[in-house]
């Protein structure tokens, strides 16, 4: 290539291969305000990086984004802790709600441990039957129990705990526990 450096009205001006194309500006003493046009593009400058300092750099940065990273890692697990944990005690309230709703009497609810509930079947209006499942990675339970009343006391209670477990990972179990209490009139 054929390069040849112009002088025109004092500014600098480079002639490649018959192209017009601007230098870049260089910080010099030999013009005004201490810049100068440079025939060197700045691409082509003597200051550059070592191999060594951009390994280094590469170190650095990631050593500061491995722990961002982590957090980021972190902060999602405990979303989906806490979601699982919303979701185990939406399925217990709604399984005392239920109770509630049907009373003291109602067979669903004998007294007795491990009543598994996966759904609850509620009737509409129609008469047609609608089931409300929980999560299949969810388990509900059951357990119904008459405390001791030793005292003349004109009520009978039920006392409901309703127990959902969920896995989330393996060989975890963890679980929520809610109790509810059902009453009746002894007369």
């Amino acid at each position: 290539m054929n390069r040849t450096i112009l002088k025109t009205g004092g500014n600098h001006e480079s002639k490649l291969a018959g192209a017009r194309r601007p230098i870049a500006w260089r910080r010099g003493s030999n013009s005004l305000h201490g810049l100068r046009w440079s025939a060197r593009p700045l691409f082509l400058s003597d200051s550059a990086f070592s191999i060594i300092e951009v390994m280094i750099a590469v170190l650095i940065v990631g050593a500061t984004m491995t722990p961002i990273f982590f957090l980021f890692s972190r902060s999602t697990a405990g979303t989906t802790q806490t979601r699982d944990e919303a979701l185990a005690s939406g399925y217990a309230s709604e399984l005392l709600e239920f109770a509630q709703l049907k009373g003291y009497d109602d067979p669903l609810f004998p007294v007795g441990e491990n009543h598994d509930f996966p759904e609850i079947k509620l009737k509409t209006k129609a008469g047609s039957e609608v089931a409300v499942k929980i999560e299949s990675r969810f388990s509900r339970k059951l357990h119904v129990r008459i405390p001791p009343i030793t005292a003349p006391w004109p009520y009978l209670y039920k006392i409901l705990v309703v127990e959902v477990s969920w896995s989330p990972a393996p060989g975890q179990t963890r679980k929520v526990s809610m109790a509810g209490l059902l009453s009746k009139n002894k007369l």
